[in-house]
C-alpha cells in the first residue's frame, strides 16, 4: 500500500520514545489545567486589592527562595526518580490554589501561596527536564522538545478561553477547583510505564560545582535572560486587561496568539536538530534574531492600546520565545551528556529563578515609584532578555 507524504512526515518527525510521549501527554494536561488560571492569577490578585508592585515583589522574593532551595529537590529526584518528582509537585500546586482562594479574606495567604508555588516549580521542572534529558532521542532532541512545546501551546491556546468563560459565568474559586482537578489528572499518563530508578547520593553543592567550567558560567548568565518571564506572567496580563476590560476577550486574545505560534513551533525543533560538520547545532543566527525580537517587543508593548495591537505583539513575542526556548533546551540536554544530569537541570532552574528575582525586584521598585505607569516595568524585562544572546 503506498504511503502518504503527510503520514511519512509525522512518522519520521513525531516518533518519540514512549517515555517522552507519556511526558508530552502529561504536560498537555498540566498546562491545560494551570493555564486556565495562570493568565488570570495576576488580574485576580489585582482585583482583590493587591498593588502591582506588591505582586511583583512577592513573586520576586519567591524566586530568590527557589534559587537556594532547588538543590534540595535534587536529593529527592536522585532517590525516587523523575516521574515521582513530577508527581510530588502537584499537591503543592493545589495548596497554592487553596491559599489564593483564601487571599481575599486573609492577605498573608498570598505570601504562603508564593512559597507553595515555588515548591511546585522546584519539584516539577527538576523532574520534567531530567526526564526529557534522559529519554529524548539524542539526534532528535529539538523535535522531541518542540513536540512538547507544540502540545503545550495547543493547551495554552484553549485554556485561557475556557478560563475566561468560567470566570465570566461562575467565579475565580470555581476556576481554581477545576484547575486543581485537571492538574491532578495530568499524573495518569506518567505511570503507564514503570520507571527504572537507580538511587544515588546527590550533593546540595553539585550544581554550584558545575560553575567551575567556563561554558557553564556563560550558560548560567544567559539563563538569567528568562527573568523577563516574571513580568510576562504577573504584570503583562494586568496591562492587557486594563486595555480590553473583558475576561472572555482577554482569553481569546491570549489563546489565539498562542495557537498561531504553535503552527510554527515544530519547524523550530527541526532546525534545532540540524548540525554543522563539526557537530554543533545550527540555528544560532535565528536564535539571536528571536532574542532581539523578544527584547524589542517589550518596548513596543508600552504603546499597545487596542486588542489588535495586543494580539500582534503577543503572537510575535510567543513565536520568538518558543524558538529561543527550544534552542535553549536542546543545548542544555546536550550538556547533560557530559555532566551530572540532575545537577545540570537544577543549575538551569536556579539561574532562571535568579533572573526572575532580579527582574521582579527592579520591576517592583519602578512600579512603586511610578505607580500609574505599568509599562515602566517593561524596561528591566527588555534589557534582561538580551542576556539570552549568551545561550
Amino acid at each position: 500500500m503506498p504511503s502518504h507524504p503527510i503520514g511519512d512526515f509525522f512518522a519520521v518527525h513525531f516518533n518519540p520514545r514512549r517515555e517522552v510521549a507519556e511526558l508530552a501527554l502529561s504536560r498537555f494536561l498540566n498546562v491545560f489545567g494551570s493555564a486556565m488560571f495562570a493568565l488570570f492569577s495576576a488580574i485576580y490578585l489585582y482585583q482583590i486589592g493587591f498593588e502591582p508592585w506588591q505582586i511583583m515583589a512577592g513573586h520576586a522574593g519567591g524566586y530568590l527562595l527557589r534559587f537556594f532551595i532547588n538543590p534540595l529537590f535534587g536529593k529527592f529526584t536522585a532517590q525516587y526518580g523523575y516521574e515521582r518528582t513530577i508527581a510530588a509537585a502537584i499537591p503543592f500546586a493545589v495548596m497554592n490554589y487553596v491559599m489564593l482562594a483564601w487571599a481575599p479574606m486573609w492577605a498573608p495567604a498570598f505570601v504562603i501561596s508564593v512559597v507553595f508555588y515555588q515548591i511546585y516549580l522546584s519539584f516539577y521542572w527538576t523532574g520534567f527536564h531530567a526526564d526529557m534529558a534522559a529519554n529524548a532521542r539524542k539526534d532528535a532532541r529539538g523535535r522531541d522538545f518542540s513536540l512538547i512545546v507544540l502540545l503545550t501551546l495547543v493547551a495554552a491556546s484553549v485554556a485561557p478561553i475556557a478560563g475566561g468563560f468560567i470566570v465570566d459565568r461562575a467565579s475565580f474559586v470555581v476556576l481554581l477547583v477545576i484547575t486543581g482537578l485537571v492538574q491532578g489528572a495530568s499524573l495518569i499518563p506518567l505511570f503507564t510505564t514503570r520507571e527504572n530508578v537507580r538511587p544515588y547520593k546527590f550533593s546540595y553543592f553539585a550544581p554550584f560545582r558545575l560553575l567551575r567550567k567556563k561554558d557553564i558560567r556563560r550558560f548560567a548568565v544567559g539563563l538569567m535572560g528568562w527573568g523577563e518571564e516574571i513580568v510576562l506572567v504577573f504584570l503583562w496580563p494586568i496591562f492587557v486587561f486594563l486595555v480590553v476590560q473583558d475576561y472572555v476577550v482577554f482569553g481569546w486574545i491570549a489563546g489565539s496568539a498562542t495557537l498561531v505560534t504553535g503552527l510554527l513551533t515544530f519547524f523550530a525543533g527541526m532546525l534545532a536538530d540540524r548540525r554543522t560538520k563539526k557537530g554543533k547545532r545550527k540555528g544560532k543566527g535565528l536564535q539571536r534574531v528571536s532574542t532581539i525580537v523578544m527584547s524589542g517587543v517589550w518596548v513596543l508593548r508600552s504603546f499597545a492600546s487596542s486588542a489588535t495591537q495586543v494580539f500582534m505583539l503577543d503572537t510575535g513575542s510567543k513565536w520568538a520565545r518558543s524558538f529561543v526556548s527550544i534552542m535553549n533546551a536542546t543545548k542544555a540536554y546536550d550538556k547533560t551528556d557530559r555532566a551530572d544530569r540532575i545537577a545540570l537541570v537544577i543549575l538551569w532552574n536556579q539561574w532562571v529563578a535568579f533572573g526572575k528575582f532580579l527582574a521582579g525586584t527592579v520591576a517592583a521598585i519602578l512600579l512603586f515609584v511610578f505607580a500609574e505607569n505599568l509599562a515602566a516595568a517593561f524596561i528591566p524585562a527588555a534589557l534582561l532578555s538580551l542576556l539570552l544572546l549568551l545561550l
